[in-house]
């Protein structure tokens, strides 16, 4: 039974490591039942029960979180999210 989180969005973010981003996607969708589920990339995907927004590419978590603030969080946001990032933390 998946875990029903119907005012959280799960957003993920990236740009270069797609194959991990999409099985960390389909992972927390095994598990939860989100409210929304966005992907944010720089290439088109057919993932069901996913939004897929193409972005400019963005190759540092700097500019992640730039993109996010400025963009996006006003407009994707249920009432909370989760932030998926497959980009090596540093």
């Amino acid at each position: 039974m998946r875990t029903k989180l119907s005012r959280v969005t799960l957003i993920c973010v990236d740009c270069s490591r797609h194959a991990e981003a999409v099985a960390a996607i389909r992972k927390s969708m095994q598990e939860c039942d989100f409210a929304a589920v966005k992907f944010l990339t720089d290439r088109q995907f057919d993932i069901d029960g996913v939004e897929v927004i193409i972005i400019s590419p963005i190759n540092q978590r700097k500019n992640t979180l730039i993109l996010l603030l400025r963009s996006f969080i006003s407009t994707l946001i249920q009432n909370f999210a989760l932030l998926s990032n497959t980009m090596v933390m540093y």
